[in-house]
């Protein structure tokens, strides 16, 4: 499968795995946060790898070891749309009859309160598990540019290229992901997201070796764009010093508040 696909570049992140393709992205300056990272899958058709076996979790986990990766990678689950009702990033819901799951106790599915923002799932090498996590950025995050930024694996196959998930760039809200899901119960979070499947997804060519369009796309988070995000941008110009200077004095102030008010309870 991995010969047949157009690459340029090294090859050695690619192994195959039965019918499909991985493609291990685990070098440090190819980290991603979650959305940033299925719109990478996206761009060569197809997904963030979803390990709905035992086996092809395994296999995912030692690959990952060999490749010297040992902390939490990306994976193709999340409940964003429902609250603890997960789904694949190819549109199946894990909880279908004869279901494989691999969460760590207390956590995804077996999480009995809270997670409400925790709506990516990782895979962790060490110890072959999953683990529920909060993906967003809150305002300190965003004032310093820190990103939670993650290594990740996509997954290539035929069955990607039916292109079941509505592209991300198709998404429409004013927040993060996670803030607009309904609960097991039905009721809903603040903030509606708005989903358009009739929007076409325009695609690069597989495995298009387009460095300077990659940095641009990942500039923003496709939520807060639209449509829009299928054309080319021009180049972000680099952030102001004075800025820079803004966002740290900024957060250093909230930081010496905090330790303040913990001084005075403490007191």
């Amino acid at each position: 499968m991995c010969s047949s696909l157009r690459f340029q570049g090294a090859t050695k992140f690619l192994k195959p795995y039965q019918d499909k393709c991985y493609k291990f992205y685990v070098q440090p300056r190819s980290k991603r946060q979650y959305w940033e990272a299925q719109r990478e899958c996206k761009k060569n058709k197809g997904n963030l790898a979803m390990p709905k076996t035992e086996e092809m979790n395994k296999f995912l986990a030692d690959s990952l070891l060999q490749y010297g990766e040992k902390e939490e990678v990306f994976i193709g689950l999340d409940d964003m749309e429902r609250e603890r009702q997960f789904k694949w990033k190819d549109g199946s819901e894990l909880m279908k009859p004869k279901f494989y799951e691999n969460f760590n106790k207390g956590t995804g599915i077996f999480r009995k309160r809270g997670g409400q923002n925790r709506d990516c799932v990782t895979l962790d090498p060490l110890s072959n598990k999953w683990q529920d996590i909060d993906c967003r950025r809150n305002i300190i995050q965003r004032l310093t540019g820190y990103r939670k930024a993650k290594s990740f694996v996509c997954e290539y196959g035929d069955d990607n290229d039916k292109d079941k998930d509505v592209p991300d760039s198709t998404r429409s809200t004013t927040n993060d992901p996670g803030n607009n899901k309904q609960t097991g119960d039905g009721s809903s979070f603040a903030n509606s997201t708005a989903i358009n499947k009739d929007e076409k997804h325009i695609t690069s060519p597989p495995f298009a070796n387009d460095d300077n369009k990659q940095n641009d796309s990942f500039n923003e988070e496709p939520y807060n764009r639209g449509i829009l995000d299928n054309f080319p941008r021009p180049p972000t110009p680099e952030e102001p010093t004075w800025m820079k200077v803004f966002r740290w004095t900024l957060l250093l102030i909230l930081a010496a508040s905090q330790l303040y008010t913990r001084m005075i309870f403490h007191h």
